[in-house]
């Protein structure tokens, strides 16, 4: 009942949290903001300022989901486009995203690849062919250097982040002129 989801939000969410802290397998804008939060710290935060970063996060893929919904009403021409960029949002502001999760691209990613043979550029095809590079480089990145540079550790091992955001701004962009 009501208890359980209680329970949830009280015990559950800190786990969900704390599986995005130091690891190198989670693409999403809020694991990646919390991490570059603990890494301030040398990830050992305090309890008010993990807090803090939580929050941060959370914040953040509530902010991109509610911004992506209203760009989805303000454009409503385009239910194609509408759904690939709430598909994108869904994956880059989810607090967990591992690789696996990008069996979701399929779709978008299909259609990213027709609309740009559509309406060919070479920009566009070169924006779409990072992307896809960007979304299958999901190998995580580490040594000695990088434990070394957190940040930079922390920036690199998103890779796959920048190729949702690059898809993300390509179907804004298809919205914007439909």
């Amino acid at each position: 009942g009501p208890g359980m989801w209680a329970d949830f939000l009280r015990f559950g969410t800190r786990v969900s949290v704390e599986e995005q802290i130091a690891r190198n397998y989670h693409f999403s804008a809020p694991g990646m903001l919390i991490n570059l939060g603990y890494a301030a710290a040398n990830f050992s935060p305090s309890g008010a300022a993990a807090h803090g970063w939580w929050l941060v996060g959370v914040a953040c893929g509530v902010g991109v989901i509610g911004m992506t919904y209203v760009v989805s009403l303000q454009y409503d021409r385009d239910p194609e486009a509408q759904f690939c960029l709430l598909t994108l949002a869904m994956l880059a502001v989810t607090l967990s995203t591992q690789g696996s999760y990008f069996v979701w691209l399929i779709f978008p990613v299909a259609v990213a690849v027709a609309r740009v043979a559509a309406n060919f550029s070479a920009s566009r095809a070169t924006c779409l062919a990072l992307a896809i590079i960007a979304v299958n480089n999901l190998a995580p990145l580490e040594g000695a250097f990088l434990d070394h540079h957190l940040y930079l550790k922390i920036a690199l091992n998103n890779i796959p982040l920048y190729g949702l955001l690059i898809l993300g701004a390509l179907f804004w962009s298809e919205l914007r002129h439909r």
